[in-house]
């Protein structure tokens, strides 16, 4: 006579809901937000880093061995060749603004020649 078979397999257990994790990872903004990290660091990297740097150099003495903070742009403000360099940086970006508008608050208008070529029309917008 042949022995009876025995079941070796487990129960079968109720399957557990979608994770928290898989959930989250099936979203398109989760994986947006994984997919612009890498960039966003290399940026923070590239740019944030070296500003920060840069303003705490601005902040040490000439031979950059001791920290004196906010008295190297007192001693800027105070000088009057800085201020004359400011005034002057403003009034040459005032007037290139105007002289590039023509003086009237609008920018020329383009328009094509019979040439082809692409050329300024005179007197502003073209109706």
């Amino acid at each position: 006579m042949a022995a009876p078979a025995i079941d070796v397999s487990a129960p079968a257990l109720p399957r557990p809901a979608a994770g928290g994790l898989k959930r989250l990872l099936r979203r398109k903004s989760t994986v947006g937000v994984l997919m612009v990290a890498p960039l966003l660091a290399v940026i923070l990297g590239l740019v944030a880093y070296p500003g920060v740097y840069a303003m705490f150099l601005s902040m040490l003495n000439k031979t950059e061995t001791a920290f004196v903070g906010l008295r190297n742009f007192e001693f800027l403000l105070r000088r009057d060749t800085f201020q004359d360099v400011v005034f002057q940086s403003v009034m040459f970006a005032l007037v290139a603004v105007v002289g590039k508008r023509g003086g009237r608050g609008q920018i020329p208008a383009r328009e094509e020649t019979r040439g082809g070529d692409l050329g300024l029309v005179k007197g502003g917008v073209s109706g």
